[in-house]
């Protein structure tokens, strides 16, 4: 599944909701991090799990631009990111790193190492019984976990439910099967 949202990323959307947000997330969603991203004390490092092209890390820039706050931001996708940093005006007291193909059940960080983990829209689609302690076990004791992820009975995942049932289904199965060979 992950090449497809390579695939979804080197078309050059900054979010997972395509056109719909030109530049990044507006709204609820972008009011929603801004205390998490400007509570952050100095010094301080987040990672932001299934960052996708990075839109999450790249609106902490725009909180932490005038704050003074140094910050280091790492977002992984285990799809490949396609955002080129060199290419955007990131505020100076941000550093910010990409790795493509990390398994968000596989983190390759040290216990105790992020002051802040996020995620939005991306985490809940790995095996969370894996994820979340392995979230937990990167970020240090007095370190905080925001995610924004779709409820159980959104459109999105109610109508992939159906999708994948329908999928599922022995005859349709073996009809895409000889049709996809």
């Amino acid at each position: 599944m992950n090449s497809h949202w390579s695939d979804y990323w080197e078309q050059g959307h900054l979010t997972s909701f395509g056109d719909s947000f030109t530049d990044n997330y507006t709204g609820i969603l972008k009011d929603v991090w801004e205390p998490i991203f400007t509570g952050l004390p100095s010094d301080s490092k987040f990672l932001d799990i299934a960052t996708g092209n990075g839109a999450l890390t790249l609106l902490a820039s725009v909180y932490l631009e005038n704050t003074g706050i140094e910050v280091e931001g790492i977002g992984i996708d285990l799809a490949k990111i396609s955002t080129d940093i060199s290419e955007l005006k990131i505020a100076d007291n941000l550093s910010l790193f990409f790795k493509s193909g990390v398994d968000c059940t596989h983190l390759p960080f040290n216990d105790n190492e992020f002051d802040l983990v996020v995620s939005q829209f991306g985490i809940e689609y790995s095996n969370l019984d894996i994820a979340i302690p392995e979230a937990l076990r990167v970020l240090k004791k007095k370190g905080y976990l925001s995610l924004v992820v779709h409820h159980e009975h959104s459109m999105i995942i109610l109508r992939n439910s159906k999708i994948l049932a329908f999928l599922n289904d022995p005859r349709i199965s073996l009809f895409l099967k000889v049709c996809w060979v």
